[in-house]
């Protein structure tokens, strides 16, 4: 009997030792897991930053575009205008010279 418990007291002290590279080497895979995911993280978060700061400089653009159209805009009705009234002078100068024109003749 005291055989059996010599072997099995080995036969668990052989198991302790298995369990301990065990724990061991699930700890380094663990370490290496977190350290996978904290890079990949990391770098998500400097993707994140870079569209984001994107983003904000593309809607700066946007909104500096539009104002500009809108002072296109703004300009082309105002030259409208203008042409409009250059039209309407020429046209009434047209008439007046050839109402000069007639009464020459």
């Amino acid at each position: 009997m005291l055989k059996y418990i010599d072997e099995r007291l080995a036969e668990l002290e052989g198991e302790k030792e298995e369990l301990k590279r065990y724990q061991a080497v699930d700890r380094d895979k663990r370490l290496i897991e977190f350290h996978i995911s904290d890079k990949e993280l990391t770098d998500s978060r400097a993707m994140l930053s870079e569209i984001e700061g994107r983003k904000q400089t593309a809607a700066k653009e946007a909104v500096i575009y539009h104002q500009n159209a809108v002072k296109l805009q703004d300009e082309i009705r105002q030259r409208d205008k203008i042409i409009k009234t250059i039209s309407a002078e020429i046209q009434t100068h047209i008439q007046e010279i050839e109402s000069m024109e007639n009464e020459r003749r």
